[in-house]
Formats: structure tokens, sequence, C-alpha cells
């Protein structure tokens, strides 16, 4: 008899957490986080770049301040339009997501 669930087959222990997070996503409606400077309120766009010590330029926000090329954990970042330097984290905002 069929119930009309589907039952997967456990191969990693990281499953379970990857099966929260999908029944997370669906049950909870999206959340938007706006990204900008502290200091003067600026919202970068997708196609604005940071460079890190090693060399490599990419979105900051993209990786949470994470270098994707050599793994340097960036805790401050620098505005691009006042050029003032904030903790990495008080970039993020959270919208309420009543609102439009």
């Amino acid at each position: 008899m069929h119930t009309g669930r589907v039952s997967f087959k456990r191969t990693h222990d990281d499953d379970d957490e990857r099966d929260l997070e999908e029944r997370e996503s669906q049950s909870a409606p999206p959340r938007r986080r706006r990204i900008r400077c502290p200091k003067c309120n600026w919202e970068p766009g997708k196609r604005d770049r940071w460079g890190c010590s090693c060399g490599h330029g990419w979105n900051t926000f993209d990786t949470a301040g994470l270098c994707p090329a050599c793994g340097k954990q960036w805790a401050d970042t620098q505005c691009l339009r006042c050029h003032q330097w904030s903790k990495h984290v008080d970039w993020y905002e959270d919208e309420d997501p009543d609102f439009d």
C-alpha cells in the first residue's frame, strides 16, 4: 500500500541536517537580509568587489567575509563609498518579512 511518503536511504550523517534545513526552508517564509554600511548606509551591489591581502578580489558578502582564495576570515569590512571600516556582521540587517 502506497502511503504518499518518500523514504530516503541514509548515507551520511549530514543527511539529517540537510533534511531539517529543507523542511525549515519550506515551512518558513523567506527572510531577506539587507546589506548596508553601518556608517553611511550605502548598499553594495552584486558586482562590487573587495580585495584580500592575498590579492584575490570578490564580493565579500557572497561569503560572509571569507576569502575564497586563501580562506582568510575578515572580521571587518571597508565601505567602498565612505572608506570607513566596520565589523562585517554589522553590515547585515534583517528586513521585516511583512514589509514590502
